[in-house]
């Protein structure tokens, strides 16, 4: 059964765009959740007006399912061009981005033109933000095709590429017109990446919602094995909690930053290691760990329900462990990361499941680097 959620943003009248209607995006923009979408990406295109070609982004990995979504467009009698990004995080660069943007203008493209971002996280980042800055702005649509991507990347407008010592530094806001979540492409994942992608779902059990953090621990194998009375509700679920806190707090002045839960850990790691040897909700999952250990010590988070992470984490990547890193540099990695404040390394923190430190409404807390390093060492030994 599919599912629809709005994304409202901004002031203004708040209304649900209509087909045929150019959606403010600052304003609302619709999350369908469904399977085998092609058709109803070409419909939606069509009944829009578009008139201008459309530019449909995806990477080499995903060569057919772009194939059979262009002919559809095409069907409509749309004008479509393909552009193939090289998959993997370490094409998520300036360069790539650039590339990216001159093959828009070699192809023609202009302020009529609409970009199509069909893929992972990678692909909606570097399209996204190729349509955020491409003559000064293009209005896109992402057509999500991993769990992470349709959960996490898709909702909340951020794009951005990343530098040689941080992950996502350089990037904007851009939200997408629709977001077409097909679930349909969760099947031809390889079983690494579904729990990869599982990862941001326990995430979100564990910021804001204690009751899927039951339904997780009941229903975890059955979700991964993609069995759709678990699958969609679970997805519909995660859509709607980061969609509830993105419209409170779209610029991530405070509430959004519960988001981040695992992700400051998560992104050192993944930057120390050059984006090799973890997928992002492997080492989301090991920040999680590390920033739990924090959060008993800090936050009030008891032990017990620490156990329950780990316990679920375990089922979902039983044989990860932490990299052996330098304290140099994870202490110098995390300054570099965009949430730092003044010096000092920053963390959303868990008080319980479902609940996160509020603090002075700013939804942070800083950490010092001996503390940060202890609690490594303490997940590192329990490996």
């Amino acid at each position: 059964m599919d599912r629809r959620i709005i994304v409202r943003l901004g002031r203004g009248e708040e209304r649900e765009p209509r087909p045929g209607k150019r959606t403010d995006p600052e304003r609302a923009y619709p999350i369908e959740i469904g399977a085998r979408q092609e058709r109803r990406i070409a419909t939606y295109l069509r009944t829009r007006g578009e008139t201008g070609t459309i530019a449909l982004v995806s990477d080499k990995h995903l060569e057919g399912e772009a194939s059979r979504l262009a002919e559809a467009i095409a069907t409509q009698g749309l004008k479509v061009t393909r552009f193939l990004l090289a998959p993997g995080e370490t094409n998520k660069t300036l360069g790539v981005l650039q590339q990216l943007q001159n093959a828009f203008l070699a192809a023609g493209l202009d302020r009529s033109s609409l970009v199509v971002a069909l893929g992972g996280g990678m692909v909606g980042d570097l399209a996204g933000f190729a349509a955020a800055t491409y003559m000064r702005g293009l209005p896109w649509i992402y057509v999500p095709t991993t769990l992470l991507a349709i959960v996490d990347a898709a909702i909340g407008g951020k794009v951005a590429v990343n530098l040689p010592a941080a992950k996502n530094a350089c990037g904007t806001f851009h939200h997408p017109e629709y977001v077409f979540g097909d679930v349909a492409h969760l099947a031809t994942l390889p079983e690494r990446q579904r729990r990869s992608g599982a990862v941001e779902v326990v995430k979100y059990a564990m910021i804001a919602d204690a009751e899927l953090f039951d339904r997780l621990e009941q229903e975890i194998e059955a979700f991964l094995a993609l069995q759709p009375d678990s699958l969609l509700p679970i997805v519909a679920r995660c859509c709607e909690i980061k969609a509830e806190i993105v419209m409170q707090d779209e610029r991530e002045r405070g509430l959004r930053r519960i988001l981040n839960y695992g992700h400051t850990i998560g992104h050192a790691i993944e930057t120390l290691t050059g984006y090799q040897n973890y997928l992002h909700g492997e080492a989301v999952a090991l920040g999680m760990r590390v920033e739990g250990v924090l959060a008993t010590e800090l936050a009030g988070l008891s032990t017990k329900e620490l156990e329950r992470q780990e316990c679920l984490l375990e089922r979902l990547l039983p044989d990860l462990s932490l990299p052996d890193l330098s304290s140099e540099a994870l202490i110098e990695t995390l300054k570099c990361d965009k949430k730092s404040y003044r010096g000092s390394v920053m963390f959303a923190l868990p008080t319980a499941i479902g609940r996160m430190w509020v603090g002075e409404g700013d939804f942070r807390i800083g950490v010092s680097p001996d503390a940060i390093l202890a609690a490594y060492e303490t997940v590192s030994r329990a490996r």
